[in-house]
C-alpha cells in the first residue's frame, strides 16, 4: 500500500456532524470554501490538533441529538455518560501524490515560501498539477507542515493533512472520548 500513500488519520467533528459522516461519509460538495487550505476534508496525525475542532455532546438534554444517542447508546439502554463527550472518527486515507508546504500566501492559493501555484484555480477544490506528470494530473493531497515554520517554541504546532476527493476517505472508526 506504500504506492498510494495509505495512511489512518483522525477528524475530530461535532456531534450534530457525526451521523451524516457515519452515513454519507466525508462528501467533498459539502466542504467549506472558507476553509484556510482550500475547499476538501481535513485530517490530523495527532489527537491534539483534531480535539481543536471537535465540540461537546452534553447528554440526552441537549436538544437534536436524540437519533445520535439511540444509535450511539442503545446497547447500554440509551444511556449518555452523562458528561460532555466528544467525537473523532479514524479513518482510512488514500493520501497518493502529496503536495507538501510550510503555508499558503495571503491569497492562499500559493506557497508561502517558494511562491509556487497550490491550487489549479481559485476555488481551491484541486490542486495544481504534478510537474512532468505525463498525462497531467493533480496532486491528491495537500501537507501543510506548519511545524517547519519558524514559531515561539511554546507554540505547539500540527501537521493538516487535507483531501479533496471524498473516494480517498473512508470513516473506518468512531471514538467518544471525554476529555481529562
Amino acid at each position: 500500500f506504500s504506492q498510494v500513500g495509505e495512511r489512518y488519520l483522525l477528524h475530530g467533528t461535532s456531534p450534530q456532524s457525526v451521523l451524516d459522516i457515519l452515513h454519507q461519509g466525508f462528501s467533498d460538495k459539502l466542504a467549506s470554501l472558507s476553509g484556510i487550505f482550500g475547499a476538501g476534508s481535513y485530517f490530523a496525525e495527532d489527537p491534539e490538533k483534531i480535539d481543536q475542532y471537535t465540540q461537546p455532546d452534553g447528554g440526552y438534554k441537549t436538544t437534536g441529538l436524540e437519533e445520535l444517542h439511540a444509535q450511539l447508546f442503545a446497547d447500554g439502554g440509551n444511556v449518555h455518560p452523562g458528561e460532555d463527550i466528544f467525537y473523532c472518527f479514524v479513518v482510512r486515507a488514500i493520501c497518493g501524490a502529496a503536495l507538501v508546504t510550510e503555508g499558503l500566501d495571503h491569497d492562499r492559493l500559493k506557497d508561502v515560501n517558494t511562491n509556487k501555484q497550490v491550487f489549479l484555480r481559485s476555488d481551491r477544490r484541486q490542486l495544481c498539477h504534478i510537474p512532468g506528470a505525463t498525462p497531467s494530473i493533480s496532486y491528491h493531497t495537500l501537507v501543510v507542515d506548519v511545524a517547519k515554520r519558524k514559531v515561539p517554541t511554546s507554540v505547539l504546532r500540527f501537521r493538516e493533512i487535507v483531501l479533496f476527493e471524498d473516494t480517498r476517505v473512508y470513516p473506518e472508526y468512531l471514538i467518544a472520548y471525554r476529555r481529562v
